[in-house]
């Protein structure tokens, strides 16, 4: 391992320390609804309910009016909101993406979220998507975690629902998020890295005393 590189260890296990106690906050906009639409695409018929039921959070939520489906999504820029892209190209970020959703009464209409890991050029890196899911009338978060693929500069989050039943595409969601956080790194892994990186250094002021 060169200098250059047990440099890099250091710096690499600093931002992981300082990154795993960082308060994980959401990338998207309005990922509760509560401004309507506002920062979200979407596609024809996806509108904003309040009542039955009322809303998991605040007073808003998206389901799909008189349509067969619905798709709104939504794309993060990482280096815009203050991410250290040496940590995602370390392999050393997880992505938690997800939502809370819900249906009409006994109806099986459902949605799911899923997630593309893009590079600078918008080219899509890889993806990840949870199952289909539907529930009556009760909220239930739908979680996952994936972890960022190195070179990934956006991340898009979607969310697709279906209708099976009725009019409507019954299959709401609230709550929606995207939430980033450093990657377990195993003890000995870290020790070893921080290990050879010390001494490295002190062989380097050794030569230099």
């Amino acid at each position: 391992m060169s200098i250059v590189q047990k440099c890099s260890a250091i710096l690499l296990l600093s931002a992981l320390a300082q990154f795993a106690h960082a308060v994980p906050t959401s990338l998207l906009v309005n990922g509760g609804f509560e401004s309507d639409l506002e920062g979200w695409n979407y596609t024809p018929g996806t509108a904003i309910r309040t009542l039955s039921p009322l809303a998991y959070e605040g007073s808003n939520y998206i389901f799909g009016a008189s349509v067969a489906s619905i798709h709104v999504w939504q794309t993060a820029d990482l280096g815009a909101s203050g991410i250290d892209l040496a940590l995602v190209d370390a392999g050393a970020v997880l992505a938690s993406y997800g939502g809370w959703q819900s249906g009409w009464e006994t109806q099986t209409d459902s949605g799911f979220t899923s997630i593309d890991f893009l590079d600078a050029d918008s080219n899509i890196l890889g993806s990840k998507s949870q199952d289909p899911f539907f529930s009556n009338s009760t909220w239930v978060e739908q979680s996952d975690i994936a972890e960022v693929l190195a070179g990934t500069r956006f991340i898009t989050f979607h969310f697709y629902g279906t209708r099976d039943q009725g009019s409507n595409a019954d299959t709401y969601l609230d709550s929606a998020y995207l939430e980033l956080e450093a990657s377990p790194v195993p003890l000995p892994a870290a020790a070893w890295l921080f290990g050879s990186a010390l001494l490295g250094l002190g062989v380097v002021k050794r030569r230099k005393a």
